[in-house]
């Protein structure tokens, strides 16, 4: 199939930026004003790149992400002052109430608010190990489970300020902000059902001290507990108790302080110079809004950004017009779901009731081929930079437990994950339907295009001959996030999250991990499986339990899972140090992983105060 999909994926390597252009239309500020033009790319394959082993700021060197944790702490190096500059690719919501707002909605949150513990990552970390999987301290400085699983207490850190921002003006967390952060959260949040389906009641028998009594023994609780869509952040007592300022004060205990947003334009914080973990060696972040992405390419190469994360077609191109910059090759994630979700609207009428239809729609693509194309595996390949591309199913990809259809793991059903156009067409005649099947593909377009995820699924299917693929385009962002996250459309969506495997178990679940989240199509054996797992304190019966599901799912297909899983590649100018503390990435997030007040920017960074 690899002549077929490089006739249709042709068109497609048009739309990187050409080198050309954006060196003649510089860019002189950050923001939505300046424009650059796109056009055809100029290739730069062929030639080889250094690989750096110890060094992740060694300019002009590919550094491996994963190897982020042997990195040492900088600390004692550390250079106090200057500005993080960066991006954001579009406008936040108007409102701050982190509570209400689903994590995509509120991405300001991740920078002002935290949980009660944190990831475990940092220097000497291995992100492999089970220690990496033992929560840490944030705004609780103890979690004690009970040997029964069923009572789990969290002890308060002292002396945890919350920023100077009126009504709280720096005060010192107390155990109301605790309660009335809860109560709140399970009144009111949309992200509130799946610790409501585990947490029976909460007890505050003093001061410093908060239990919580759970239905049953949780297993997942120590990979959740610092999960969005399973914790919540702390928010002062004043917010939580007036509802007038739940969406007008961004206000909470994060070493950055939301300091100015000026909609459509940009998002600035500076520095908690109180903040319970050391004060901040960087003063001010800065984010503005650049949806173009021409324009974040031209940015980033005067050096107006420290990170931007561009196509993998362009990475090589970026290297020649940026030689001073470093190429960071991010490890595979462990914990994401990519996948063609089904609209329940309408849903037992259309040919995908049918798992043959659903099966047909993932042979039928040529979701590997799409993959290494999105990766530009053959352009790397040829310059010495391995890229890994792992087939999708409906499982994450944990090393532990994984099951790879490609290397036959699930035994005959590994053939249901396997693109074979012939065997499509087979089982949708098969489920009645010999000819090419309609089929709606709700897409939300960027600047007037589909997304290149969507258009290569589209094109895909379209050419297979087993389906004719209509597109329809959602008006807005909320009309689309109704449709892929509450399934309110008929049809096929892109969707994906971030999550373990117990929220991804729930995804496919007939009550869904939250209500209104159901999937459109149930099956008893899925439910019964993931019903089962989250209750299974054994690591080894718990696996035979994910095993047990990825069989399941792949025998009834409850969604499509995408292109495969591959390298992604970021480029970073070596000017931020302790990378390996607190989150990293060009958002720089303050959660789930702390530390970041740690990392600082080099002394000889241009610009280094604006």
């Amino acid at each position: 199939m690899t002549a077929n999909l490089q006739s249709w994926l042709a068109s497609y390597t048009r739309r990187s930026i050409s080198r050309r252009k954006f060196l003649g239309t510089t860019a002189a500020g950050a923001g939505a004003a300046a424009l650059i033009a796109c056009g055809g790319s100029d290739g730069g394959g062929g030639s080889s790149v250094s690989f750096s082993t110890n060094d992740a700021l060694k300019p002009g060197s590919v550094w491996l992400g994963a190897n982020d944790w042997k990195l040492p702490d900088e600390t004692k190096d550390a250079v106090r002052g200057g500005i993080y500059r960066n991006y954001i690719e579009e406008d936040e919501q108007q409102s701050y109430d982190a509570l209400i707002l689903a994590p995509s909605q509120s991405a300001f949150s991740g920078h002002v608010h935290e949980y009660l513990m944190a990831k475990n990552r940092g220097p000497g970390i291995d992100p492999s190990s089970p220690e990496s999987d033992v929560p840490v301290p944030a705004l609780a400085q103890n979690f004690e489970v009970s040997n029964d699983g069923l009572t789990v207490t969290f002890t308060m850190r002292p002396n945890v300020k919350f920023h100077p921002v009126a009504p709280v003006n720096s005060r010192v967390m107390d155990m109301d902000d605790w309660k009335t952060t809860l109560e709140r959260f399970l009144a009111t949040s949309a992200q509130r059902e799946p610790i409501t389906s585990v947490l029976d009641r909460a007890e505050y028998p003093d001061a410093t001290h908060m239990v919580w009594r759970l239905k049953f023994p949780y297993k997942p609780l120590l990979t959740r507990i610092h999960n969005e869509r399973f914790a919540f952040q702390i928010i002062p007592k004043e917010i939580n108790m007036d509802s007038s300022l739940h969406g007008t004060v961004a206000a909470g205990t994060g070493y950055k302080i939301l300091d100015k947003h000026q909609p459509s334009v940009t998002m600035e914080y500076r520095k908690h110079a109180e903040y319970w973990g050391g004060d901040p060696f960087i003063d001010r972040w800065h984010y503005p809004v650049i949806p173009e992405y021409a324009n974040r390419y031209s940015q980033f190469v005067t050096g107006n950004m420290v990170e931007f994360a561009p196509s993998a077609r362009d990475i090589l191109t970026l290297m020649q017009d940026a030689p001073g910059a470093v190429v960071v090759a991010n490890a595979l994630v462990n914990d994401q779901l990519a996948r063609v979700i089904f609209g329940r609207i309408n849903a037992t009428t259309q040919p995908w009731k049918d798992p043959r239809v659903r099966i047909a729609i993932r042979r039928a693509g040529n979701f590997r081929g799409i993959g290494e194309f999105r990766a530009n595996k053959q352009q790397f390949e040829a310059a010495g930079v391995p890229v890994e591309v792992v087939s999708r199913t409906h499982a994450t990809y944990g090393l532990t437990y994984f099951l790879d259809p490609e290397k036959g793991e699930l035994g005959d059903l590994s053939a249901n994950y396997l693109h074979d156009i012939a065997e499509a067409k087979k089982l949708t005649a098969a489920a009645g339907f010999p000819d090419a099947i309609d089929i709606g593909f709700r897409t939300y377009p960027v600047a007037g295009e589909v997304p290149e995820q969507d258009a290569l699924i589209i094109d895909s299917l379209n050419q297979s001959g087993v389906f004719n693929v209509n597109v329809e385009n959602s008006t807005n962002t909320v009309e689309h996030r109704n449709c892929r996250s509450l399934r309110q459309c008929d049809g096929l969506v892109t969707s994906s999250i971030n999550e373990d495997m117990d929220y991804a178990m729930r995804e496919y679940h007939s009550e869904g991990p939250r209500p209104g989240g159901e999937p459109a199509f149930g099956d008893p054996e899925l439910d019964r499986i993931a019903d089962a797992y989250r209750r299974e304190l054994d690591p080894l019966k718990s696996i035979a339990i994910l095993h047990e599901h990825q069989k399941a799912a792949a025998r009834f297909f409850p969604t499509v899972p995408r292109e495969h899983e591959y390298t992604i590649f970021q480029i970073r100018w070596p000017w931020l140090h302790n990378t390996n503390q607190g989150y990293n990435g060009v958002a720089l997030d303050g959660r789930p992983i702390i530390g970041g007040n740690k990392q600082w920017l080099d002394a000889d960074m241009p610009r280094r105060n604006g």
